[in-house]
Order: structure tokens, then sequence, then C-alpha cells
């Protein structure tokens, strides 16, 4: 599987026999650069047939409170209605972390399709359910 983009920051790779769009974050990235890797995914479930989308958060520890409030108002709304189905993140330990993924739920109509995992293989066992 060929990254799809590929910075410093973050690996996105995509794999088109089972519709899952997986975004790595390398380390922490700044806005411009978070903004710049969620425009690709937009961009990409608009022209793809992706399905699920797993975020492995583990390496990302802080992110602005306006980078959250745009992912949550602007773009995960409109990744669903463009035909994504489910949203996985995969998150450490960090309590920081689960409570970024924790307000993002609490703010979206389609909350029950977002779900945050401690592992990889949890989340892709999620999507087949």
């Amino acid at each position: 599987m060929t990254p799809i983009l590929e910075t410093e920051y973050a690996q996105l790779t995509f794999e088109p026999e089972n519709g899952i769009l997986k975004l790595v974050w390398k380390d922490n990235a700044t806005s411009e650069m978070y903004h710049y890797v969620y425009d690709r995914i937009m961009e990409l479930v608009q022209k793809t047939d992706v399905k699920y989308y797993l975020a492995d958060i583990r390496k990302l520890h802080l992110i602005a409170p306006s980078d959250r409030k745009w992912l949550q108002s602007e773009i995960i709304p409109k990744l669903f209605k463009v035909g994504l189905e489910k949203i996985a993140a995969v998150v450490s330990g960090d309590v920081y972390m689960q409570r970024h993924i924790a307000h993002i739920n609490q703010d979206i109509e389609a909350a029950k399709r977002i779900k945050q995992f401690g592992s990889l293989d949890e989340a892709l066992r999620w999507f087949k359910e």
C-alpha cells in the first residue's frame, strides 16, 4: 500500500479493497498542516469509494481548540454527507486526546458512527460489524 500523502507530520493511505482511508499522525502539526491534511482527506472521500476513516492519533498530543471546532463543525459532517460510514480514532492513554474525541462526539449528530479505540485491530473489527 503506497501512501497517498506523506509529510513529516502525517501519512495517509487508502485500501480500496476495504474502503479504508487511514491517517497516521507522526507528530504534532501546525494548524496549517492540520487543515491541509484534512482538506486532502475531504478531497479523497469525495473522489473515491471511502467507507471508513481510521485516524491513528497516538502521536498527536496537542490540537488547538479552533482546529477541533473546525474538524467537528466543518469536516466531519461533510465526510458523512458524501458517503463515509464510520470514523475510528486510535488513541493512546492520553486523557487530553480522549477528551478531544469526546468533545467532537458531543456536538455531532452522527456521534454513534465515531468511536475511539486503543488499537488498530479493535478499530478494524468495528468497521466489519
